[in-house]
């Protein structure tokens, strides 16, 4: 048995991988089981210097986030040798991810881009893993999405539930005790 910590983006790959495996996955996140567009409900800040909001719920912080897909490193990895290409482009599939229709850009959105090309700069739109069909630009991302328009880890979470895996909600681990190499309940 796997026992995987954490439902956010991380956590919910690894479920729904192992899960696929026919491996058993226990799934434990500390937070609640949400509905999407209650994300916002569960912001919790974090004990650092540097303050990032976080949502602690099931689907983790993937909830309230932009729905941006940008690729990170892609650059600096290929040039220590490690080519993801083609990892990215089977994300990228799984994910949704695309450039959204000038139609669902706001309008300071709109004016931004129009005085940065009058300024000369070249205007590079920013991948979203966002159903474009589905989206109304309401502005309710961060929010948690009403409309079930971007990809959230919960959907990773539904898939690892439909092979079997077991979640659990509500629920806090402190700490991974190990003995003579085994994780101890």
């Amino acid at each position: 048995m796997v026992i995987v910590v954490g439902s956010g983006a991380g956590g919910a790959t690894v479920a729904k991988e192992l899960a696929a495996k026919h491996i058993t996955v226990k799934l434990i996140e500390r937070g609640p089981a949400i509905e999407e567009k209650d994300a916002f409900r569960c912001y919790a800040d974090t004990e650092s210097e540097v303050k990032v909001l976080r949502a602690i719920c099931l689907g983790g912080s993937t909830t309230v986030s932009a729905g941006n897909g940008v690729r990170c490193l892609e650059t600096e990895l290929r040039e220590a040798g490690i080519d993801l290409k083609h990892e990215f482009e089977a994300a990228e599939r799984e994910l949704g991810v695309s450039v959204l229709p000038d139609a669902l850009f706001g309008e300071g959105t709109k004016r931004i881009m129009e005085a940065a090309e009058s300024l000369g700069f070249k205007i590079e739109k920013t991948p979203k893993f966002i159903d474009a069909d589905r989206c109304k630009p309401d502005g309710r991302c961060v929010f948690g999405c009403p409309e079930g328009a971007k990809w959230t880890a919960l959907r990773f979470v539904q898939e690892a539930r439909r092979e079997g895996a077991k979640i659990i909600t509500n629920t806090t681990v402190d700490e991974v005790v190990v003995k003579s190499g085994e994780v101890k309940r």
